[in-house]
């Protein structure tokens, strides 16, 4: 059984148990792009805390058998119990170890579900994440990411897309924590205008969570695919960050080979890629 694997030691046959997610921004993070380090916490962990805590029974019936109405109660009966449950002795010492390995004081705790990321569905926004989370706190985290696979919102977006939570699995990444100055998403095409020769940006002050969750109004800007050209001069972000920014998008395409939704963060005048995942509405 795999518990916990670091980035590096991410390989193909372990999306299944990372999720969607984890398993992107793993390929990103090995083709070396700018990723922050981390582990993922697999979906083998949480299988085994439901088992620990009498779950699975609960979990196993959330399938298409079941209303809406009935899945709603059914979630929210499971969200609290792992809320309130207790990790089992062997996992909690397994990840406190990993997580004290880490070289970094502060962390993001980010839920990765095996339902997540995908060409039907994107989940964006969704589920929870954690950030600047402090090693002491990590576990009570973990939980709440778990937890997050249940919520009202999940279960009435995942029965409107027709995927249905009794196979649906969480894992979750921890990595440094980056403070960004400016963050927001990169689609490598403008998905507002529906024009496949432009490239959009958002970007807002600090964290891009302000964009993924609706909390902030982002800047957009236009760059032509073919010259990089700018559709307007930007005010928020210089020129030359924005081409690179662009450049890696494009790189983070070619390397999935299709259309992609890319979260990144600046901080320091450095570039980090935090997520990738297809582009739902083209």
């Amino acid at each position: 059984m795999k518990y916990i694997i670091k980035f590096e030691e991410v390989k193909q046959k372990d999306s299944i148990i990372i999720g969607n997610k984890a398993y992107y921004l793993t390929r990103l993070f090995k083709h070396h792009f700018p990723v922050p380090k981390g582990i993922i916490i697999t979906t083998e962990s949480f299988q085994l805390f439901l088992k620990a805590n009498f779950l699975e029974f609960l979990h196993k019936t959330l399938s298409k058998d079941i209303s809406v109405k009935d899945s709603l109660f059914i979630a929210s009966q499971l969200k609290e119990k792992i809320i309130k449950g207790t990790i089992p002795t062997k996992l909690r010492n397994i990840i406190i170890n990993s997580v004290n390995q880490l070289d970094f004081n502060e962390v993001s705790v980010r839920s990765s579900a095996t339902v997540e990321d995908s060409k039907n569905g994107s989940f964006a926004g969704q589920f929870e994440s954690y950030l600047n989370v402090k090693k002491k706190n990590i576990l009570n985290n973990v939980l709440k990411c778990w937890a997050s696979l249940f919520s009202d919102r999940v279960i009435v977006y995942s029965r409107r897309k027709n995927i249905y939570l009794d196979q649906a699995q969480m894992a979750v990444m921890i990595h440094e924590m980056i403070n960004p100055e400016v963050a927001g998403n990169i689609f490598t095409i403008d998905v507002i205008n529906k024009n496949k020769h432009f490239l959009l940006i958002e970007a807002v002050p600090g964290g891009g969570n302000k964009v993924t969750d609706g909390t902030g109004k982002p800047k957009r800007i236009l760059i032509n695919r073919n010259d990089l050209s700018f559709k307007d001069k930007p005010k928020v972000i210089d020129e030359n960050i924005l081409k690179k920014l662009a450049k890696i998008a494009f790189k983070i395409e070619k390397t999935f080979q299709y259309p992609q939704d890319i979260e990144w963060a600046i901080s320091k005048n450095k570039i980090y890629i935090l997520q990738s995942r297809p582009i739902t509405i083209i």
